[in-house]
């Protein structure tokens, strides 16, 4: 467990590339039903198991305080 948790810190330390963010942005942009929620990055699995354990408000509001934003 330690050994995963560490090549995930790695991961985010090297960051997730612009062009994988802009095709991300791009996607909920056209969808014609967007999602609430589009993750990337090592993280992204969270919001997705959170989601599944715990009211809709919860989830917002762990990720919205998670970026700094009020909700």
């Amino acid at each position: 467990m330690t050994t995963m948790l560490g090549h995930l810190d790695d991961n985010e330390r090297r960051g997730v590339s612009p062009e994988t963010v802009a095709a991300t942005i791009v996607k909920a942009i056209e969808a014609a039903r967007p999602r609430e929620f589009y993750a990337v990055g090592s993280r992204s699995p969270l919001p997705f198991l959170l989601k599944r354990a715990l009211p809709r408000s919860v989830v917002s509001r762990i990720i919205a305080s998670q970026h700094g934003l009020k909700r």
